[in-house]
């Protein structure tokens, strides 16, 4: 699910302050799907540290508490896990750690 190359599945979430939205909505922008656990201790720090980085305005970060639903179309299997999709929603990074991210962003 979700490899290198493929568009992504849609998916319906919400975000941060319970709006509701689709991956679709996004498709015109460069994506950072972050999903997490609001429980998870080294959710907290990845999410700290990516803070702290330099991510490039033009990619939109989307932070999801992934319930068992978004886990079950994702295939997640850790918290956290970072997606970085292009245009298109074209997945160019899957489950990637916090540092190859970084790197990836900032290259382009």
């Amino acid at each position: 699910k979700n490899l290198p190359g493929d568009i992504a599945i849609n998916f319906n979430f919400k975000d941060e302050n319970g709006k509701s939205h689709q991956l679709s909505d996004y498709r015109d922008q460069k994506v950072i799907l972050y999903f997490y656990d609001p429980d998870c201790e080294n959710c907290h720090k990845v999410s700290a540290w990516l803070k702290k980085q330099e991510i490039p305005a033009d990619i939109q970060v989307i932070r999801i508490v992934a319930d068992n639903r978004i886990s079950a179309i994702y295939g997640l299997k850790a918290m956290p896990t970072i997606y970085l999709l292009d245009k298109g929603n074209k997945v160019i990074l899957k489950d990637c750690t916090p540092e190859l991210l970084i790197e990836t962003v900032q290259q382009k």
